[in-house]
């Protein structure tokens, strides 16, 4: 993140936003879905106004996402790459852009974030129940970033549970941890909204057991040797946290519970990645926030659960607490 202690780093800052918003209008007009066969192609055959494909095709070029020049184009290796593996179709970013353009209200009166109409756009950890459309694009989102950090968490994980043992993935989401406990040799039964447990079925079959349901209000079955909550803690409030956590001594009375997470008082980056995610949880829920370790420490020793170990990765980080 850049450190702004005079004026021009201000410019700096500037620039890096519009460049991320030029990237979203090629993406939103169209124009980057074209050259997503890997051709090159002259701007009057772009669904876009040549005059001001000209005008930004530059900034494009300076982020490693476009090459050529003049009036021909083509994606760089490294943006076909991530256009073929969806993450250059950026849905959803343009509404973003928009709400941190209202960020001051947000400031004013607090969050989350509502619509020109007053209409709250909070999200149930990060999903729309009533939107499956909109689900499975950001279930799709997390899916792609999963697989290093699933097979990582796992890995770490495995020598600490029995062999065969049971492992509740609470808020599985995509299923991408479930699936790889499960190809470990673990039982897991994957518990998630309704919507979500449908779009993991279609995704894994039978691979593992799955429960629909409220996680805050619902059985949650069990015993469980483990349970894994990846990126959930941030998307509830401190006492939700706390409700949940005493919860869970009932599923796992002398078992263990994970939380992977990004924490504030990390290490490195993740402490920026931490603070701008507290932005994220701010505008869409209730009462998410990012958390620190010593706060995540807290909330588990007062629901009766012990820190006994954690894993630092490059981009994450794992908590693990025991009944005590």
């Amino acid at each position: 993140m850049i450190r702004l202690r005079t004026e021009e780093d201000l410019f700096a800052l500037r620039r890096h936003v519009a460049a991320y918003a030029t990237l979203v209008a090629w993406s939103e007009a169209g124009c980057l879905a074209a050259l997503a066969d890997g051709n090159s192609r002259r701007l009057e055959e772009l669904p876009g106004e040549p005059r001001a494909l000209r005008g930004t095709a530059p900034i494009l070029q300076e982020l490693g996402i476009l090459v050529g020049g003049g009036e021909t184009w083509a994606l760089s290796p490294a943006a076909l790459e991530m256009a073929r593996g969806g993450a250059l179709s950026l849905a959803g970013a343009a509404d973003s852009l928009e709400d941190l353009a209202r960020l001051g209200r947000v400031v004013e009166s607090g969050g989350p974030m509502t619509t020109p109409e007053g209409r709250s756009k909070a999200t149930v950890g990060g999903t729309r129940p009533d939107d499956r459309e909109a689900t499975g694009r950001f279930l799709d989102f997390l899916w792609r970033r999963s697989e290093v950090p699933a097979r990582e968490t796992v890995a770490w994980l495995r020598s600490r549970l029995p062999p065969g043992g049971t492992v509740l993935d609470l808020g599985g989401g995509h299923g991408r941890y479930a699936r790889t406990f499960a190809d470990a040799g673990f039982r897991v039964t994957l518990f998630d909204q309704p919507v979500v447990v449908d779009l993991a079925r279609e995704r894994h079959g039978d691979a593992f057991d799955m429960m629909a349901g409220d996680f805050g209000t619902d059985d949650l079955g069990g015993p469980y040797d483990l349970a894994f909550l990846s990126n959930v803690v941030h998307g509830c409030s401190p006492g939700e946290v706390a409700a949940l956590l005493e919860r869970l001594r009932a599923a796992v009375p002398t078992g263990l519970v994970a939380i992977k997470d990004m924490f504030l008082d990390g290490r490195g980056e993740l402490t920026e990645v931490a603070a701008c995610f507290g932005l994220t949880m701010l505008c869409y829920t209730e009462g998410g926030r990012s958390y620190g370790l010593d706060e995540i420490r807290g909330l588990c020793e007062g629901a009766g659960f012990r820190v006994v170990d954690r894993f630092d990765a490059l981009d994450y980080q794992v908590v693990l607490a025991r009944a005590a």
